[in-house]
């Protein structure tokens, strides 16, 4: 899939490099990757936002974000 790129020309990619610096980067890439592990997990064990909720102690709104 490729990227769109703005009304200026740009790719987001390319935007993201312009903006944040490369630890930003990584922080937020780690961040992403960890948020779609526990998506898929959570739903792979059939667990929902609520029950994930309660078993871990965050509320659902903020795992739901």
């Amino acid at each position: 899939m490729s990227e769109r790129t703005s009304p200026e020309g740009r790719t987001w990619s390319e935007a993201r490099r312009e903006l944040f610096t490369p630890e930003e980067i990584a922080a937020s890439d780690l961040r992403v990757a960890m948020m779609i592990e526990l998506t898929n997990t959570r739903k792979a064990r059939g667990i929902s936002q609520r029950q994930l909720g309660e078993l871990s102690g965050v509320k659902q709104p903020i795992i739901s974000h």
